[in-house]
């Protein structure tokens, strides 16, 4: 919003953090943050393992009585550890707003390493074998998304390759909130759901059974809010934000 702003993040411990926001005349306003066991970030029975832990408890302040248009440094203290970061109010409706959608990341840690066939351009009878591997692709991709310091940034869907399979949504976020890339410490991300968002994994993962389906969506509502649309059931999953002079919409179709 214009005067407030959320910052989530995620720990494998059940610990309180500290998120402290530095004033542009001086001064911070800090807060102490009350972990939520999210149960639907568990990783399945049957996924492989990664080197991650399951960070499955969520923290979750709202920082209000800000200036629109207004950045602020802050960090997060968890432990041991401290992150940095930057937060940026929307705009007043005559500010210009710059921002950039993609779709189709569709991450997951199996695809490092691997390069698939792609059509020949001009020729779709032939097929090369593409250039890099998916992790190179999108690493590539957001170090040019965050170059041009856009305001937010939107996903139209399919966001990672089984929405039911955590592994999947760790490799997301070690792209924009980990060790690849932190862009979404300091650009906020307004994704959409795609089908891919509905579907459990492959086998015995459920697919697009309730069962896979439901686990899919559980995920992808603990990692994004958005302002409500009036259908508890259904809050997240489509919405409108006004931020500065533009209405952005987002669908589940």
């Amino acid at each position: 919003a214009s005067d407030a702003m959320t910052v989530v993040w995620f720990t494998e411990t059940n610990t309180a953090g500290t998120l402290t926001v530095n004033l542009p005349g001086g001064g911070t306003q800090q807060y102490n943050s009350n972990p939520e066991l999210k149960s639907e970030l568990a990783y399945h029975a049957n996924e492989a393992g990664t080197s991650r832990s399951n960070a499955a408890w969520m923290h979750r302040i709202r920082v209000t009585s800000l200036q629109a248009g207004t950045s602020y440094n802050y960090t997060v203290t968890q432990g041991l550890e401290t992150f940095y970061g930057q937060l940026r109010t929307s705009p007043d409706q005559s500010s210009s707003v710059r921002f950039v959608v993609y779709g189709d990341s569709e991450t997951e840690p199996e695809s490092t390493g691997s390069t698939v066939l792609w059509t020949q351009p001009g020729n779709p009878s032939s097929t090369r074998r593409y250039v890099v591997d998916q992790t190179v692709g999108y690493s590539e991709n957001l170090k040019v998304i965050e170059s041009r310091n856009p305001d937010f940034i939107g996903i139209a869907g399919d966001i990672v390759e089984s929405g039911g399979e955590q592994r999947d949504w760790d490799e997301f976020w070690r792209h924009n909130a980990g060790d690849i890339n932190d862009v979404g410490s300091s650009i906020p991300i307004l994704a959409a759901p795609g089908n891919h968002e509905n579907y459990g994994g492959p086998g015995v993962f459920g697919g697009y059974t309730d069962t896979g389906s439901i686990r899919a969506q559980g995920k992808f509502k603990t990692y994004w809010e958005a302002p409500s649309n009036g259908t508890s059931a259904y809050d997240d999953r489509y919405y409108r934000i006004d931020y500065g002079s533009i209405t952005y919409i987002s669908l589940d179709v």
